[in-house]
């Protein structure tokens, strides 16, 4: 199996990568033109909701940018990752980086920072968790209500240095101007609402499959839909990622089948147990902080 794994590793295909990205950008363009092509309220509502899908969708693909998946050249890795996901999403490498690697070393001890970001929302990621209040929590994210912690989580992600903010600032001054000479200024309402609104909900509801009510990391099986809206790009498969996180998106399944499949459970009765679970508040570490080797947490 560490034959197997290792070739995975190392062979990586920037190909499909930037194919997956190019697919999301294409769903996301399509529904901004027919939403400035039809003008009708509805229209525009259900392109910020698959404008934000997607978003999240890039994003996730950002994390294997952010694990130097995409590309052995480090430059070109950085650069294609920057392009096409954390640039249009005013998000920075070196902040997403500190962060996320920061998550996959500590996670669910009081290191972790994912766990302070619940603890900032408290007490939305509070178990028991019922599946009315998810739903609630879901509708509100769409509507914007939970718009401040929005904004908390981009600030713990965002670029470091001064200068890093020049790849940003560049692409947006071009679609700027290119929106401004074909009138279709419109197209940034959509994007930046998408960005505080449905984007959040899909992430919600893909960090409580994740981490939530454990020390570790859950294996979930997910129905395909909830794979393509929710938890794009194989995000689903985070047990394997936390794992090996060595092994870009796309070789996850491969994994899965190698290592078998106890102690997996479907994502639906994974939300049902969060009803009947002991009451833990959120943010609260579940785990010691192991000194000898952290990264030993899955």
């Amino acid at each position: 199996m560490k034959k197997e794994i290792k070739q995975y590793s190392e062979n990586k295909k920037t190909i499909i990568w930037i194919f997956a990205a190019l697919c999301d950008w294409m769903i996301i363009l399509l529904s901004i033109a027919i939403a400035l092509w039809m003008h009708n309220f509805f229209v525009y509502a259900f392109a910020v909701f698959v404008v934000g899908t997607r978003q999240h969708a890039l994003a996730q693909l950002g994390y294997d940018g952010a694990h130097y998946l995409v590309s052995n050249n480090h430059n070109i890795n950085d650069f294609l990752t920057n392009l096409f996901c954390w640039w249009p999403l005013c998000i920075g490498m070196t902040g997403y980086r500190r962060f996320h690697f920061e998550h996959h070393r500590y996670v669910g001890t009081r290191l972790d920072p994912e766990l302070k970001m619940k603890k900032f929302d408290k007490p939305q990621w509070d178990i028991p968790l019922k599946e009315g209040r998810m739903i609630r929590y879901f509708i509100e994210d769409l509507f914007g209500l939970h718009i401040t912690h929005v904004l908390h989580y981009f600030n713990e992600i965002k670029h470091v240095k001064k200068k890093q903010w020049t790849g940003t600032i560049i692409m947006w001054s071009l679609i700027l101007l290119a929106l401004y000479f074909t009138h279709s200024l419109e197209a940034l309402f959509i994007w930046f609402v998408a960005l505080s609104t449905s984007f959040w909900a899909v992430f919600r509801v893909r960090i409580y499959h994740e981490h939530l009510g454990t020390g570790y990391t859950h294996r979930v099986t997910v129905p395909w839909w909830y794979g393509l809206i929710i938890a794009p790009h194989n995000t689903w498969l985070h047990y394997e990622h936390h794992r090996w996180p060595n092994v870009p998106y796309y070789y996850l399944p491969k994994i899965r089948k190698l290592i078998g499949k106890d102690n997996i459970t479907s994502v639906r009765n994974l939300f049902e147990s969060f009803e009947k679970n002991k009451k833990i508040p959120s943010g609260k570490p579940l785990r010691l902080l192991e000194k000898s080797n952290p990264e030993k947490a899955f």
